[in-house]
């Protein structure tokens, strides 16, 4: 059986990290989270996380049953401030969904890079990696929500994940493709 194409429109989304606000899903607390437009740039944020393992929510419940089928793609900034170069030497990056259910998480699509060249972190400054998810035909219904995941491994600890509430400089950034059906 020959399949059609199915055409996806995208949403964008970018991270930050909100000190003044949180909610709870699936157990976890969060106030690292996805947004579809950058809130104003004076609410108290921060601007990174030291961590090789981050994950944001997406606070908002989709209304409908929706579809993910396609390539989400983006970006993720990683700072050094340790003193000295590090190499990041692997990235896994994971869009997944869940329900108010702890331990409860289901993984629609991943990227997996392991880094040998380009991938040096002189003090004081970033890394801008790109990623490219492939997403085959999930489904979110409308009682979860999405979780974005990054993880990576380095020479030096230390490293921190950029999530700088800039609407000039977007640190992360992804592009998730939402199929009206399949």
């Amino acid at each position: 059986m020959i399949r059609t194409p199915i055409e996806a429109n995208y949403e964008t989304y970018d991270v930050i990290h909100l000190n003044h606000y949180s909610t709870i899903w699936g157990g976890n607390t969060y106030n690292k989270i996805l947004v579809t437009e950058m809130p104003s740039e004076d609410l108290i944020s921060t601007s990174s996380t030291e961590s090789t393992n981050v994950t944001f929510l997406y606070p908002r419940l989709i209304s409908n049953k929706v579809y993910l089928d396609g390539v989400a793609e983006g970006h993720i900034t990683i700072y050094n401030d340790t003193g000295s170069s590090s190499d990041v030497t692997t990235l896994n990056i994971s869009l997944k969904k869940t329900e108010d259910v702890p331990s409860n998480e289901e993984t629609l699509g991943s990227y997996t890079a392991t880094l040998s060249a380009d991938n040096t972190i002189t003090d004081d400054n970033y890394l801008v990696l790109p990623f490219y998810i492939t997403i085959s035909e999930q489904t979110l219904e409308a009682n979860e929500k999405l979780l974005f995941n990054i993880q990576f491994t380095s020479s030096t600890s230390g490293l921190k994940i950029s999530h700088a509430l800039d609407s000039s400089l977007i640190d992360i950034k992804i592009k998730i493709p939402y199929a009206a059906n399949m």
